[in-house]
């Protein structure tokens, strides 16, 4: 990368590299770089000091003199005792059922607290900053020092500032004490040694420090000081959500100078977030099992240096040998030469989450035209000029919410995909984060929201960040500097590299942007109606009484064959012609249906999509099939035309935007050739270019999803409006088929009836996605396959298990029967030979088909399925399936719906009401399960 390449830099990106490592108790009131941000986490986290409900600590708010004396009361571990206090006070204002009665009673009895020596205490007053110092001193035993240096409140101030207490505090006597003064206050006492009386003879009374501190003693809470170098998450391709253990190399416990190794469980704390750091944590052993919790941690104050870059801003990688010894970046935009970062020769490297210097390596050293959008946060924990982490943060797949089911986890993205998140999941680490940084939840995930995703390379730990940031104005300018910038409203946007995107200056409308700014998706003024395509199948001119009307047969984007009359005056949007006048930069063209135009259209004037000469005699061949788009006038009349046949316009109507000819299509992309598709987007399987065999039969509209399949390739198509993606595909010879992916329909019964057309079809009822549905067949009849070859013979019956394909009435024209009832049948009926009816069938990574005895489940929902042979297959059930019960005790088989939790396992071997299971695979993933139930004549 060039030293004079223009950076452009987030400001998000820097908000969020100073949050991300807060504390799990950190308050979005409390800027972490006050004076008083660690004391504030600190006290939050031992439960001294807590927020209100909405999350904040109020840190310029005043406390009242009840919750001060509460505060100390909780510092000298009387919390549990002040609940026994609980009563009448010595206080004329401090009633018995007072909620701080207790807490009063308590730091009297220790002399904490006094009382203005009227027999009132204030409790609702304001406490002043030479109160509060008063309680904290006496609390910790100076109050016979406080007398001798002159009393309340000058020997007290003096008192605390001799020890410390005072420091990084500003207060003034007379003057409310703020609620970031009192945490600074009590903060800086937790270590002070404690004061205590030596000499107890009358009259010679003697008082001296002792080795004893609020925090070691009191509270029995111990503090060490050193560098987080292990977290439960790092170690490469593990992770143990059950065993959150941070390891500490501390130099210091307790204030004295001592190096060791500390494992404590994480607690409540962000401990992981500071990997890397050197810290001051507390831990406790909170449930005396002689194994440490963390109950606080934060970085140590002045001791750890960090810089945290935009990808783009990296300048230059400087190696020595393997050895990475230093990066250059771009600090400023307007900076002409690069900022120096010497790292360390045993700089550790993690790339999302896990140690891993070959991602790391590669992310770092990436060019303009290998865009890994992401930043890098460096680490130096003892600032002596050489950063010793290195943590890069690489951005992956970005979606924008149009769905949420907090119930079932499961999340639909605005191009129909589903987000997979599986909390149940043991094996992976989900952490979520805002915008800005903070950490968030599954719960906080809101529609239109854009989740970004970055996940470690063994796919362990997966962070998702939540944006809500969305930008609505016009694109005034574009310019490339690496990457495309786009001006939106005064600012500049890149695009995600994770989605198939496209912006154009003057483009107006609402744009979607991810957590690092990048626009993710947008919407339009001009959104294409993708209702009103049709695709052209025969045109016929008639006359009448009332003149000469031509008539078109069009198949609709709706799948039907209908016919429209086209208006007497139609406009039509189309490219070299004469024009007749011009509307919002768009020609206009204008062509009257009478006899005189009529003649006049045989010399070889036409409408763009048909020549009229071609149509004046129902004997001529039909015109050439053609896709358009239509809009209706009062009368029910197409009266404008919109041609699309790639020299169309490109403002008002459809226009051709591209084509493949002979493609390949990869479903994991959902991509056809180059271009990338959406699976829900309408697709017109039309008969091959140049065909002249075919009828109405031959068109239909299906799905991008339906129509191409992984396996194929030398698919003709074209494309039309594309924006995000194309909004209509016209494939040639290419009809839509049975979908692997598509769910289980688990049959139930089959009757023949009459459909809405009044004709007699077969009719099938069943389960598919836990529901009960049925349809019809298709009145050209049901191509049956089985055992992936067409069966004229084969009925499908009650206690099947199929997936199928519908024709453009939506009805089914096509069955694939993955199991038979009868199949499972024949295990009740010859029990002896079990084994050798179970089977499995194609690749669990494309898909497959698993059917056997359950011999085994465990808690992770791990089913052991046993074949043939006794060779056995562990399956995984996780994301959104289905479950569903065939009941073969019945002389017709009953199907319901059933559970995971419900599938009965043998101990050793089949043996009496042992369920059999059928397993649907795809990609790697369970799609459904059918559990047969039926009770076996002896054991085998």
């Amino acid at each position: 990368m060039t030293n004079l390449k223009k950076v452009l830099v987030f400001v998000v990106v820097f908000a969020m590299m100073l949050t991300f490592s807060v504390s799990a108790l950190s308050f979005p009131d409390v800027d972490q770089s006050a004076s008083y941000a660690e004391s504030v986490s600190v006290l939050s986290s031992l439960g001294l000091m807590i927020g209100d409900e909405q999350g904040n600590f109020n840190p310029d708010k005043t406390i009242t003199r009840a919750e001060a004396a509460t505060i100390i009361v909780r510092a000298k571990g009387l919390e549990d005792a002040a609940a026994g206090a609980k009563g009448a006070t010595q206080f004329t204002d401090v009633a018995a059922d007072h909620w701080a009665s207790g807490y009063i009673n308590l730091a009297c009895q220790n002399g904490i607290v006094a009382g203005y020596g009227d027999g009132t205490f204030g409790p609702e007053d304001e406490v002043t900053y030479e109160q509060i110092t008063k309680m904290i001193v006496s609390a910790l035993g100076y109050t016979p020092m406080a007398n001798k240096q002159g009393g309340y409140p000058t020997g007290y101030l003096v008192i605390a500032s001799q020890k410390g207490i005072a420091k990084g505090t500003n207060g003034q006597s007379g003057e409310p004490a703020p609620r970031a003064t009192v945490a600074r206050l009590l903060y800086n006492s937790l270590t002070v040694n404690m004061m205590e009386q030596t000499v107890y003879s009358v009259g010679a009374e003697e008082y001296g420090e002792v080795d004893k501190t609020l925090l070691y003693d009191y509270l029995d809470i111990d503090v060490y000081e050193g560098i987080v170098t292990a977290t439960y998450a790092t170690t490469p391709n593990t992770v143990d959500v059950n065993n959150k253990t941070i390891t500490i190399e501390h130099d210091k416990f307790n204030g004295v100078a001592k190096k060791d190794t500390i494992t404590a469980e994480e607690g409540n704390t962000n401990a992981a977030g500071y990997l890397g750091y050197y810290v001051v944590a507390y831990a406790a052993d909170v449930d005396e099992t002689d194994e440490y919790t963390l109950l606080a941690v934060a970085p140590k104050s002045n001791k750890n240096e960090t810089v945290s870059i935009d990808y783009s801003q990296i300048d230059n990688v400087v190696y020595v040998g393997s050895d990475i010894t230093r990066i250059d970046y771009m600090a400023k935009s307007t900076d002409r030469s690069a900022t120096k970062l010497n790292l360390n020769d045993k700089a550790k490297y993690f790339y999302n989450g896990k140690e891993d210097f070959d991602n790391a390596e590669d992310f770092l050293g990436q060019t303009a035209d290998a865009v890994k959008p992401g930043y890098v946060k460096f680490v130096d924990y003892n600032k002596d000029d050489e950063f010793d982490y290195v943590f890069i943060t690489a951005y992956g797949k970005d979606y924008v919410v149009d769905e949420v089911n907090e119930a079932q986890q499961r999340l639909v993205d605005k191009d129909g995909a589903n987000i997979r998140i599986d909390l149940d999941d043991e094996d992976v680490i989900y952490t979520f984060y805002k915008a800005d940084g903070t950490p968030a939840s599954f719960e906080d995930i809101k529609v239109n929201d854009v989740l970004t995703f970055a996940e470690s390379d063994d796919s362990t730990l997966v962070a998702v960040y939540i944006s809500d940031k969305v930008v609505e104005g016009t694109v005034s300018e574009q310019r490339k500097d690496g990457e495309d910038y786009y001006t939106i409203d005064g600012e500049e946007y890149r695009l995600s590299t994770s989605n198939s995107i496209s912006v154009k200056v003057a483009d107006e409308g609402k744009f979607y942007l991810n957590v690092d700014n990048r626009i993710v998706r947008k919407e339009t003024d001009r959104n294409v109606s993708t209702d009103k395509y049709a695709y052209l199948y025969d045109a016929e001119l008639t006359t009448g009484l009332g003149g000469d009307t031509v008539q078109i047969q069009c198949l609709t984007a709706a799948g039907e064959m209908k016919i429209f009359d086209l208006a007497t005056k139609v406009t039509v949007y189309k490219e070299e012609r004469v024009k007749v006048g011009t509307v919002d930069g768009v020609d206009k063209y204008e062509y009257q249906y009478n006899s005189a135009v009529v003649e006049s259209a045989k010399a070889g004037a036409d409408l763009g999509i048909f020549k009229l000469e071609d149509i004046d005699d129902v004997d001529d061949p039909k015109p050439t099939p053609v896709l358009f788009q239509y809009d209706i006038n009062s009368s029910g009349k197409i009266h404008r035309i919109y041609a699309a046949a790639g020299n169309m316009f490109t403002e008002d109507g459809p226009s051709l935007d591209g084509s493949v000819s002979e493609r390949t299509y990869d479903a994991d992309t959902v991509r056809l050739g180059g271009t990338y598709l959406d699976k829900e987007t309408i697709v017109f399987n039309v008969p091959a270019k140049n065909a002249t065999d075919y009828d109405e039969n031959d068109f239909t509209v299906s799905t991008v999803a339906k129509t191409f399949k992984e396996s194929n390739s030398g698919y003709t198509a074209d494309f039309y409006d594309i924006d995000d993606y194309p909004a209509i595909v016209v494939a040639y010879g290419a009809k839509g088929d049975i979908d692997d992916s598509t769910k289980l329909f688990v049959i139930s019964k089959v009757t023949t009836g009459n459909n809405d057309n009044g004709t007699s079809v077969q009719r099938f009822y069943g389960y598919q996605e836990g529901e009960y549905v049925n349809a019809f067949a298709s009145e050209d009849g049901v191509t049956v396959l089985v055992d992936g070859k067409e069966s004229t013979s084969y009925e499908v019956k009650a206690g099947d298990v199929v997936i199928f394909s519908l024709d453009l009435k939506g009805d089914i024209d096509k069955i694939q029967v993955l199991m038979t009832a009868d199949e499972a049948i024949e295990l009740k009926e010859d029990q002896a030979n079990a084994g050798d009816k179970t089977f499995v069938t194609g690749d669990a990574e494309e898909a497959a088909n698993y059917f056997g005895w359950a011999k085994a489940k465990a808690s992770n929902s791990r089913l052991t399925l046993q074949f043939a042979g006794d060779t056995t297959e562990t399956i995984m059930f996780k994301g959104t399936y289905n479950v569903y019960n065939v009941n073969l005790n019945r002389s017709t088989p009953v199907v319901s719906v059933s559970s995971y939790g419900d599938i009965d396992v043998g101990e050793n071997r089949p043996g009496r009401d042992t369920d059999y299971v059928f397993v649907r695979m795809f990609e790697g993933n369970v799609v459904d399960a059918v559990v047969y139930t039926f009770t076996l004549d002896s054991a085998k």
